[in-house]
């Protein structure tokens, strides 16, 4: 069996609830349930497959090995947008996101993973809100989210999840977590 995993910056409640609740407000206006397919996260490593369970654990044993410390604060900068309608909170770009990135990046060469188009000097930390919007969509969130909370703006990162793609229900799924703390 094929696992595909992602890596993400799990996040406070606060700002999960907020995120969660914005999601559930795309959904309510759009049907399009695509934002809640994931917990609330930071990507910091974009899915990649391993080819098998023993592979899998392997990956999760060097994984505890890797420095994941981060001493410092994240912050949200801005509402985003990528191609086909995938809209997200934006997060500004800081020393420790890219240490822990470049870090997670060189233990994937580990099994012959290489670094995607939108990783390494091409990486945007992001927090997905929605996928599939129509153009009209896209613009009428945009308006609506332009301001975001100052209680959700900046935190501390605590941990890293190891998220696993359930295909039968298109789902990710938490399967390990890993405290980022000093």
């Amino acid at each position: 069996m094929t696992y595909r995993i992602g890596l993400g910056i799990l996040l406070p409640d606060v700002i999960y609830n907020h995120i969660r609740a914005v999601e559930l407000d795309i959904m309510d206006k759009t049907s399009n349930q695509r934002g809640l397919t994931q917990p609330p996260n930071i990507t910091v490593k974009r899915p990649f497959e391993l080819s098998s369970k023993t592979e899998l654990n392997s990956f999760l044993k060097l994984l505890d090995s890797v420095n994941c410390e981060m001493v410092g604060t994240t912050s949200y900068e801005s509402i985003g947008f990528f191609e086909n309608g995938f809209m997200h909170l934006k997060v500004s770009e800081n020393s420790l996101l890219n240490t822990l990135h470049s870090n997670l990046l060189k233990l994937c060469t580990n099994f012959h993973i290489k670094p995607d188009e939108f990783e390494a000097e091409n990486v945007i930390f992001h927090t997905t809100l929605a996928m599939n919007l129509t153009d009209e969509q896209v613009r009428q969130f945009a308006a609506t989210l332009k301001n975001l909370p100052s209680n959700i703006r900046t935190f501390v990162p605590c941990q890293l999840g190891v998220f696993t793609w359930l295909s039968e229900s298109d789902t990710w799924v938490i399967t390990k977590i890993i405290d980022l703390a000093a």
